[in-house]
């Protein structure tokens, strides 16, 4: 039943929301945590109805700005839910309902990361941090914090949607492998990482076989950068162990990153450290927010 204006602002004998101004209500809009909060709330009443529609492109970009991470990604996984091949949508043409469904795509993101937190980070070893970046990694600790820093939340988010929307069709390889093939070295490391967390946790769904064809394609686009770019297969860090999963992560980690551009740029690698003296591809490496606090500038 909707509840109307009237009961609204009578309720506990306080003056109700609806009488608050306009500039108010929407700027409560704005707090939302999600868009089905906001969707929630504009269902509430007439007056928060028109509101919503009166001020919906400010409050859609204010909870894109605040609370939805990896819009673009978000927005292109949505696109890919709705058909194949994916028709671009635009932030000012969507839907209440296509909302809704970004707000539900996020909540199971948010759960398929927590289990990175839970999981991932209590068993993290970190090994040597550079000494120049020593003070910058984790505020300067040896250990990892509880939750994931922002950049690593970007890359583990980013990499998860992009594995979510190819996985709808994953079956299909001539649509999946030209997806992969143009994701940079870097980011398909990211890839490999957390295709193999995804399997291990059901992520996106329980069908292991979505992936088939996405794990194909990523083995292929880095096999044939590392033969192109250095002459050698590209190195392996997962492995079966003590007949269990291994149920490690390895690229997405800050402390990592200034490994990641050694294994990326074919410098020799000793223990997964880079050889000074050796002459890095550098132009092999994409640059991230952030870097300049993770990785040694050559």
């Amino acid at each position: 039943m909707e509840v109307s204006d009237t009961m609204l602002d009578n309720q506990n004998g306080t003056l109700g929301l609806v009488s608050l101004p306009t500039e108010i209500l929407a700027s409560i809009y704005k707090a939302q945590s999600s868009f089905a909060d906001a969707l929630n709330l504009s269902a509430t009443c007439h007056r928060l109805r028109d509101v919503w529609k009166e001020h919906r492109g400010l409050i859609i970009e204010e909870i894109i700005s605040d609370q939805l991470e990896c819009f673009d990604h978000a927005l292109h996984l949505l696109a890919c839910q709705k058909s194949y091949p994916a028709k671009k949508l635009s932030q000012e043409a969507l839907s209440d309902g296509e909302l809704l469904k970004l707000s539900q795509n996020a909540e199971r993101m948010e759960e398929f990361i927590e289990t990175i937190e839970q999981e991932a980070i209590p068993r993290l070893e970190i090994g040597d941090i550079p000494e120049s970046k020593q003070g910058t990694i984790y505020g300067g600790n040896p250990t990892h914090p509880d939750r994931l820093t922002p950049t690593e939340r970007y890359r583990a988010i980013m990499t998860s949607y992009r594995i979510w929307a190819i996985c709808l069709h994953g079956w299909d390889r001539d649509i999946v492998q030209p997806q992969v093939d143009p994701i940079s070295p870097r980011n398909l490391f990211y890839l490999r990482d957390l295709v193999h967390w995804a399997l291990i946790h059901e992520f996106p769904g329980d069908d292991k076989w979505e992936s088939f064809q996405l794990v194909k394609a990523m083995i292929s686009a880095l096999g044939n950068f590392y033969y192109d770019n250095h002459g050698r297969p590209p190195p392996q860090f997962h492995s079966d162990y003590d007949g269990d999963v291994d149920r490690r992560l390895f690229t997405i980690w800050d402390h990592w990153q200034d490994n990641l551009k050694s294994v990326v740029c074919g410098m020799p690698l000793e223990n997964l450290k880079r050889d000074a003296a050796a002459k890095a591809k550098n132009h092999l490496w994409n640059e991230e927010p952030g870097d300049d606090c993770f990785v040694v500038r050559d």
